[in-house]
């Protein structure tokens, strides 16, 4: 079963992990065969063509840069739908100086519609911690770059693993469901990361680490993915999951709670002008820093801990009785991982006392928290994915909205 390959290829230079909730004790000559497998699969069908793989066109500052970018914009998002925002990322932000002397509503602007924008606000600190005190080049140093903001350990082992080719393993998605099936851990969903890091550290190539890290990405992807395609795997005989009839249920899934439902007003609101007030939502807490309608929450998770003031100038609050013109325009769905949003949008009317005040406060920068933009200026402001849809939908003539 084992290929023959010479010594100084694959070698084994750690004990091997033992845990009792695998189908079988895990073996040298496992480890040897899955990592020659692996990698002359990688070699013949691997996706040598990402832009983010290191290329000689770019200085090793540069490709250490471009990965950790990839990295970050990988985090729950697939490789397909990262690509065409990574170029664009890349053609405004081609340094880390160009990113970190960025303001953070240009970055937000350009992470649009990939969703979990803590991730772009951390990239952004991130840059300029690196760009301070490493001069923008990242460290061939485990904890200095574990020390950037938004940086975990997956992400500092996968910059070191292809950037410099140093034997650090990581643990995402793909690699734990990989490793899972392949040793047949049978741990439950909460301790499986802790179960996994050793033996992740024992699989992997110590002689090549860059390419092998890809190359279980890839496969975790391509062929070893939620609904694996066995049939074309060229590790059954070896994987354990395949063995003993269990790739549906190994790795074990988290058990499922109902998302909570969180029911919120929109309210959408023209001056003489035709332009639409926004708010710049808290940064702390979802689509932090990034623009939308001014919003009150009717029911949910959080309606009782939070005002029922839709807008709050000085000593003066506003309820959504206050608008008694309103009318229903709208209403959509989205599914945040925790809970689910139900958001109606409403036309209204602002009392001109309200409007005088919002004019002042955006004329004289007394309140950032609200602005008065052209419609024809909203595809510049950073949006909520779910936010900019609505514009697009309201506004089809403007193509407010980039996928």
């Amino acid at each position: 079963m084992n290929p023959q390959l010479p010594s100084d290829t694959l070698s084994l230079d750690q004990s091997l992990p033992q845990d009792d909730t695998l189908l079988a004790p895990i073996t040298a000559q496992q480890i040897r065969y899955f990592q020659a497998r692996l990698l002359e699969w990688f070699e013949r069908e691997g996706r040598h063509d990402l832009p983010w793989k290191p290329q000689d066109c770019f200085s090793l500052k540069i490709n250490l840069y471009r990965i950790w970018i990839s990295e970050i914009m990988l985090q729950q998002t697939q490789v397909a739908t990262v690509i065409p925002y990574f170029e664009r990322f890349m053609t405004a932000f081609p340094t880390p100086e160009a990113l970190a002397t960025a303001s953070e509503e240009a970055v937000l602007h350009h992470w649009q519609g990939l969703g979990y924008y803590s991730r772009a606000r951390n990239l952004h600190q991130a840059a300029k911690m690196l760009v301070e005190q490493h001069q923008g080049l990242i460290p061939p140093d485990f904890e200095a770059i574990r020390s950037l903001k938004g940086i975990g350990d997956t992400t500092a082992s996968a910059i070191l693993a292809q950037g410099y080719n140093l034997p650090f393993a990581i643990l995402d998605g793909n690699v734990r469901r990989v490793l899972a099936r392949i040793t047949g851990l049978q741990a439950p969903r909460t301790e499986q990361d802790r179960r996994l890091k050793p033996i992740s550290d024992a699989f992997l190539c110590r002689q090549n680490p860059a390419d092998y890290t890809q190359a279980i990405m890839d496969f975790g992807a391509t062929l070893c993915k939620l609904k694996p395609a066995c049939d074309r795997c060229f590790l059954t005989d070896i994987c354990q999951a395949y063995l003993h009839n269990a790739t549906n249920t190994i790795p074990a899934k988290a058990i499922k709670k109902t998302r909570p439902v969180e029911s919120v007003a929109l309210l959408l609101f023209h001056n003489a002008k035709g332009e639409i007030l926004l708010e710049k939502r808290p940064a702390n807490g979802i689509w932090g820093n990034l623009y939308s309608l001014p919003e009150i929450i009717l029911q949910g998770r959080n309606a009782k801990s939070q005002s029922s003031a839709i807008f709050q100038l000085d000593d003066k609050t506003y309820q959504l009785t206050d608008f008694q013109d309103r009318k229903q325009a709208a209403a959509f769905q989205h599914q945040f991982t925790h809970y689910t949003l139900e958001a109606t949008l409403f036309t209204a009317t602002l009392p001109k006392e309200l409007q005088h005040r919002l004019d002042e406060a955006s004329t004289h920068n007394k309140d950032e928290r609200y602005q008065w933009v052209a419609i024809n200026q909203l595809a510049h402001k950073p949006k909520p994915q779910p936010i900019a849809i609505l514009f697009d939908q309201l506004y089809p003539e403007n193509d407010l909205f980039t996928p």
